[in-house]
């Protein structure tokens, strides 16, 4: 969740209740949107904000079921291990601070403005809360056959840009603190 200002470094100095003081901890600074030092933040939040505007799955009006909705198994949302491996029930109750979350991309309720079928996209959250860097492998068949990089927040600034692929099966390394956004080839 984003508050006013959040994305160009507002801190309200750590003050969660910063709407009922009329001064400078709930004011909105503007001048921070110059701030060099908060510009990379403004321009991911922006691309953020932008991807959901652009890709129905990340934005959904219903919730997701966990069931299968066609012939060959694959479900709207589906949860991974480091291993590449569906998660079991026993794996929600073992420590972790990584996981994989899968979301259809053609198991959208609803329909469009035209009547049709909402399609979109399929795509890999890796989410890691650890402080080290992690292996995570890509899940395969039937999930995906590759997968190509749409945001990585722990290497924003460094060298796997978005649009660097990996086929399915690949490890890849997750730097700590991070989310890994992949859209699924195939």
């Amino acid at each position: 969740m984003l508050v006013a200002g959040d994305e160009m470094g507002r801190t309200q100095r750590g003050n969660n209740n910063a709407y009922c003081q009329d001064n400078e901890v709930g004011w909105v600074d503007w001048t921070l949107l110059e701030d060099p030092d908060w510009r990379p933040l403004f321009e991911l939040t922006s691309r953020l904000i932008a991807l959901r505007h652009h890709h129905p799955v990340l934005r959904r009006r219903a919730f997701f079921s966990g069931r299968a909705h066609s012939a060959d198994g694959l479900r709207d949302l589906a949860w991974f291990t480091p291993r590449g491996t569906e998660m079991t029930e026993g794996d929600w109750y073992a420590p972790a601070a990584t996981l994989g979350m899968y979301l259809s991309g053609r198991d959208i309720p609803g329909r469009d403005e035209h009547g049709a079928p909402v399609l979109d996209d399929s795509f890999l959250a890796v989410l890691h809360a650890g402080a080290d860097p992690v292996e995570f492998e890509l899940p395969g068949a039937p999930w995906a056959q590759g997968y190509e990089v749409v945001v990585d927040t722990g290497r924003e600034e460094q060298s796997e840009p978005p649009g660097t692929e990996h086929p399915a099966g690949t490890t890849v390394t997750v730097p700590g603190r991070t989310v890994l956004l992949l859209r699924v080839r195939g």
